[in-house]
């Protein structure tokens, strides 16, 4: 009985991280998949330009340079192999970071992409859960400046002698406002420290590494000023 033909298509909701060894492990998936080994490769760049790729070492030997960085990895198996695959990796504004399709029949085509959401777990950034949030991102940066700010908040009510429950919501209220009014800044900082596509090629490997160092800075000092905060606020409880 010949097993019906299928199409699957798919698009984890990831932040995905692509360097060396990722890609070459995935040129090795696929053509183990598809028993097949010649795949095609294109590359598209910040300056709108693309490049067609004969193999994988032509891919990681391009130069990834600040002027003309990757935006996106496509790779794709020929059109008479069985399964056929389609993966790409891109970096926008606004289209999902990661997108795949595998057509063939309808066994290989599951045993593929289960294969193949493996592999993608595999390069999932720690921070996907936040990437395409969009507006409810805001919910989150009023969660962490009202933890920065209610310490301080705390300590400087507690001088007047107001109720905790007023100094919680004013300081709700403030990083609602200190939100809204930075946004903008917030929104383009997010998406320099925590891109939904990083590809780590090239020059790329340089401005991952300085973007993972940014992070524990920041990272570091908002811990420090929370517990700092917090610190000021248990010792005005005791001295007022």
């Amino acid at each position: 009985m010949v097993s019906p033909r299928t199409r699957k298509p798919g698009a984890p909701k990831i932040a995905f991280l692509l360097n060396e060894q990722k890609f070459r492990q995935l040129v090795k998936l696929m053509r183990e998949l598809t028993d097949s080994e010649n795949l095609e490769y294109t590359v598209g760049l910040s300056d709108n330009s693309s490049i067609t790729c004969e193999s994988a070492d032509e891919v990681l030997g391009i130069q990834n340079s600040k002027q003309r960085q990757i935006t996106s990895i496509w790779i794709e198996t020929s059109y008479r192999s069985d399964p056929r695959i389609q993966v790409k990796f891109q970096n926008p504004h606004y289209l999902e970071p990661v997108e795949y399709e595998v057509s063939g029949n309808e066994k290989d085509v599951f045993h593929s992409s289960g294969r193949l959401d493996e592999y993608f777990s595999g390069i999932r950034q720690w921070y996907s859960p936040v990437v395409g949030l969009g507006l409810k991102m805001m919910l989150v940066y009023v969660f962490i400046v009202t933890l920065l700010i209610l310490p301080v908040q705390i300590w400087l009510t507690s001088l007047r002698a107001l109720d905790p429950g007023e100094s919680l919501l004013l300081s709700v209220l403030t990083g609602i406002l200190l939100v809204a009014l930075c946004y903008p800044g917030l929104y383009v900082l997010r998406r320099r420290l925590l891109p939904s596509g990083t590809f780590a090629i090239g020059d790329g490997v340089d401005r991952h590494n300085g973007i993972v160092s940014a992070r524990k800075i920041i990272g570091g000092s908002v811990i420090l000023a929370i517990v700092v905060g917090l610190f000021i606020s248990w010792l005005s409880s005791r001295l007022f």
